[in-house]
């Protein structure tokens, strides 16, 4: 779970918000995961609804520790799905802005916290985590979010 501020995009400016995401990983060795995330987030306001879809495939590592407690860090290049249904909006000069905004743009998610083990097959992982996207359209720039999460991770258990 994923709970964080957006940086930047359309009149969602600031606003918080809460994405859940779900993870599969494979391990490369010991300590290099290889991982595949996909994350959903809906925003609605007066006269606008957003849904964003993050995906990503990249590498994290956490350090092997024999006390439980360790520190991760991720990397993962991502494709952002991003469909917008806005009022239109008035302009004096020029084209208005489409009422409905349909995009995939590439992007990246990164992020570094602890996770605490609860067993050989269960931990808890707390961490930062910042998500920005390519320019989704003139008038709305690119997505940021950079937030908290807090996740659930299970796995088997390791050989040794």
């Amino acid at each position: 779970m994923f709970a964080g501020e957006e940086l930047s995009g359309h009149s969602e400016r600031g606003s918080g918000s809460v994405m859940p995401w779900l993870a599969l990983q494979r391990p490369v060795n010991r300590t290099l995961w290889l991982r595949a995330e996909a994350g959903y987030r809906v925003s609605a306001a007066s006269g606008y609804h957003s849904t964003t879809v993050p995906l990503g495939i990249g590498f994290r590592w956490a350090d092997v520790t024999t006390n439980g407690v360790g520190a991760y860090l991720e990397f993962y290049p991502s494709l952002f799905a991003y469909h917008l249904d806005r009022a239109p909006v008035a302009v004096f000069t020029g084209e208005p802005p489409p009422t409905q905004i349909d995009r995939v743009v590439p992007g990246l998610m990164t992020g570094f916290g602890f996770y605490l083990r609860a067993s050989s097959s269960v931990s808890m992982t707390y961490g930062l985590r910042f998500l920005r996207s390519a320019e989704i359209a003139d008038d709305l720039g690119s997505l940021q979010y950079a937030g908290f999460q807090v996740g659930i991770d299970w796995r088997p258990a390791y050989e040794r």
